[in-house]
């Protein structure tokens, strides 16, 4: 977790780029994201998200991208969390990255030029 000097509490609530934003800083992705959460405040439930969510929306977000591991029930995670949503009028639009991926066959084809072919020496 990142240390901050000035006491500061990340909000992983915040949009991730204002829309007043002109100026983009270089650097380093940061591969590991972390906020500090505050003691006692650690919550349950998808309608107490939902209205984290809800909350938010003035104050900027506008895109809200959820990451998370293989082997976590995602279709349950979305249906239940959309049910929140749209309990407290929340029009949420999802996109599942799943479906920008190629199939196998099409990510063989696309990189079949560069594997040499049956010459086990030459390949990128």
């Amino acid at each position: 977790m990142k240390e901050f000097t000035d006491n500061t509490i990340l909000d992983p609530f915040i949009a991730l780029i204002p829309e007043r934003m002109r100026n983009f800083p270089r650097g380093p992705f940061d591969t590991t994201p972390a906020f500090k959460l505050r003691k006692g405040k650690i919550e349950k439930g998808y309608s107490v998200l939902a209205d984290k969510i809800k909350i938010s929306i003035p104050n900027g977000l506008k895109v809200l991208i959820i990451d998370g591991y293989q082997g976590v029930k995602w279709n349950h995670f979305q249906s239940q969390l959309k049910n929140a949503l749209e309990k407290i009028a929340v029009d949420a639009e999802w996109l599942n990255m799943q479906e920008c991926f190629f199939s196998s066959e099409e990510l063989d084809k696309k990189i079949e030029p560069f594997l040499g072919g049956n010459d086990p020496i030459f390949g990128t």
